[in-house]
């Protein structure tokens, strides 16, 4: 079973053709770092947009056989405390504080030790990128913020004015699982797609891209290519 833009395609083993296969190999995925947001002027349209920074990423590890290349980069940093299992991967090389992979269908240029610079990963004003990142932490919140519940009277002696008001009926005699209730929110992983390359900033390491994209400033995030 394959999820693409056009909804969900079943196909059996024998049927998975090669253009299906490149549709779902990444071509490339790199660190960068969200700085803030920002605005721009595009064919007299104002146009939001997010300025990453890319940092260090350098290749750890690739394997290579005859219909595809796996590759493993980190985020090359001086974090204090870095897991053994992130050392091991990036032994002799500069010490990786995060680590991703991606396939490609073809064989890659890439080397072990290699830096994978702006200019590397090729991106282009006009093109399409997705990003994975993780949303801000709200904490533990109620149900009005978390799942956007109504609030109860204000006056005329009511005290429901955030309560989150019954979870169930007398049956089945306990709370359904699933129930919209209160607990933690953000914090999440999330991937946002089809996001366009506004600007390619090589002097500063860093591009643009259109519309708003989750977490914090200052937080890490990965681009998929």
């Amino acid at each position: 079973m394959l999820i693409g833009n056009f909804g969900i395609i079943r196909l059996k083993s024998s049927e998975i053709s090669e253009a299906l296969i490149n549709y779902i190999l990444v071509k490339m995925k790199k660190f960068a770092v969200k700085k803030g947001m920002t605005h721009i002027y595009k064919d007299g349209k104002h146009v939001a947009v997010t300025v990453l920074e890319l940092p260090k990423t350098i290749v750890c590890r690739v394997d290579s056989n005859n219909d595809k290349c796996h590759v493993v980069v980190g985020l090359a940093g001086n974090k204090k405390k870095i897991p053994r299992s992130i050392l091991g991967q990036s032994k002799g090389l500069d010490a990786c504080s995060m680590l991703t992979e991606f396939s490609q269908t073809q064989q890659c240029d890439l080397k072990k030790g290699e830096e994978v610079s702006l200019e590397k990963m090729g991106l282009q004003e006009g093109e399409v990128v997705s990003v994975i990142s993780r949303t801000k932490g709200k904490g533990f919140q109620g149900t009005v913020k978390r799942h956007n519940f109504s609030t109860g009277p204000k006056t005329h002696g009511s005290r429901n004015w955030r309560a989150p008001g019954s979870i169930g009926g007398g049956y089945p005699q306990r709370v359904i699982k699933g129930q919209k209730m209160p607990g933690h929110m953000g914090d999440e992983q999330r991937t946002v797609d089809n996001l366009i390359v506004e600007r390619v900033d090589i002097e500063n390491n860093q591009i643009w891209l259109s519309g708003a994209v989750p977490g914090a400033n200052k937080s890490v995030l990965i681009i998929k290519k």
